[in-house]
Formats: C-alpha cells, sequence, structure tokens
C-alpha cells in the first residue's frame, strides 16, 4: 500500500514555539498564554491536514468483480431488404381489340407475353363485356397455352332461351393459374358463339389480358 508518512510528519509535527523570540516583549504570563494558544492553532491546523491527506490517500486498486448477470433482450429491429437471390415476382397486360360478329369456332382474341426467371406459376386474367343482339344466345371466353385453345380455363354467359330480338350487355371475366418453367412464356384469349345457342350476333368489348408470375 503506498503510504504518506513523510508527509504527515512535516504537517502533524509543530515548530517548538518556545524557541521563537516573541517573547522579549512579554510578560512571562503574557508568554505562556501566546505560547499555549499558537500550539493548541498549530495542533488543530495539524489534525485538519491530517483529516485531508488521510481523505486523500488510497490504497492499491482491488481486483475486478464478477460480471453481472446479462440485461433483458431488446425489442426486434424492422425487417430488412429481400436478399439478392430473391425471385421477383413480374406483371405483363395488354388491352385486345373488339371482336366483332364473332363466330361460332374458336377465335383468337389476343396473347400476352412474359419472361419467366425461374419456375412458378403465372395468374392470368381476362375481362371484357359481350354486346348480345337478342336471346337464344351463349358465347365462351377463355384462356390457353396456343392461338384458338381454352385449354386452362372458359367461362360461359349469355341466355340460352328466350326469342327476344332487344340488345343487351353482359359483362365478363375468366382466370387460370398455369405451372411455368423458367422462359419466355405467352398465353391466348379465345372467343366462341355456341354453335347450339346461336340465334343471334355476339360482339366482344373493352377485352383486356393480364399474366402475373409468381416464383414458386
Amino acid at each position: 500500500m503506498r503510504t504518506c508518512n513523510s508527509r504527515l510528519t512535516s504537517l502533524v509535527e509543530p515548530s517548538d514555539v518556545s524557541s521563537t523570540t516573541t517573547d522579549w516583549f512579554l510578560t512571562p504570563e503574557r508568554g505562556d498564554i501566546v505560547k499555549n494558544s499558537l500550539s493548541q492553532s498549530l495542533a488543530v491546523v495539524g489534525l485538519v491536514a491530517l483529516t485531508l491527506i488521510v481523505g486523500t490517500c488510497k490504497g492499491d486498486d482491488g481486483a475486478a468483480g464478477a460480471t453481472g448477470p446479462a440485461g433483458t433482450a431488446g425489442t426486434p429491429g424492422p425487417p430488412g431488404p429481400p436478399g439478392s437471390g430473391a425471385t421477383p415476382t413480374s406483371i405483363a397486360s395488354v388491352a385486345l381489340p373488339d371482336a366483332l360478329t364473332i363466330p361460332t369456332t374458336a377465335t383468337n382474341l389476343g396473347s400476352v407475353t412474359l419472361t419467366v426467371p425461374a419456375p412458378g406459376k403465372v395468374l392470368l386474367l381476362v375481362s371484357g363485356s359481350a354486346v348480345f343482339f337478342g336471346d337464344n344466345t351463349m358465347a365462351d371466353v377463355g384462356l390457353g397455352t396456343g392461338a384458338g385453345l381454352t385449354d386452362l380455363h372458359s367461362t360461359r354467359f349469355g341466355r340460352q332461351d328466350g326469342a327476344g330480338a332487344l340488345r343487351y350487355t353482359h359483362a365478363f371475366s375468366d382466370m387460370a393459374v398455369a405451372n411455368v418453367t423458367a422462359g419466355t412464356r405467352t398465353f391466348f384469349a379465345t372467343g366462341l358463339r355456341e354453335g347450339t345457342f346461336s340465334a343471334n350476333g355476339v360482339n366482344l368489348g373493352n377485352l383486356y389480358l393480364v399474366a402475373l408470375y409468381v416464383p414458386n
């Protein structure tokens, strides 16, 4: 341990006031009183200095204490951005021309093409409106993997019965999901007027075809 003895000795041991020459003008009684007062004052100063020195003297640092317990876990941070290896989705869409007086045979209404980066699925949607020129007439609109095909899905709409000749409009849509591998893929919309229920003409308009790719 570090010591402070040399500092304490010089401050605690006062000089011998009896050797001073201040008593040449004092009486013996007054000289004793002054000597005693000075001795007491020096003793008080010495005690104060001793207290200050002892308070400032420190021993060597002790060994480090044991590590405290771990704190509670913080709240989770926000999710990070997608990794560079993630396969993005992609979408393609096209507005198709009107198809007037569609025949009773399958007719290609148009197609949509998109590039597929990896195996996945493509969601297809075609929508539009049909104008029927009377009753007893049905139409089919569907989606396929080739021109004139509805091998993925199709929908039927119209009026099977009746003899009315008033025009009316019927909105329609059809959806399908196709499994795909990487590469360029084209899908088709197909329309036709049914042979059995085909008393009147049908026009297709406002046609819109969408393909949305989603990776596996």
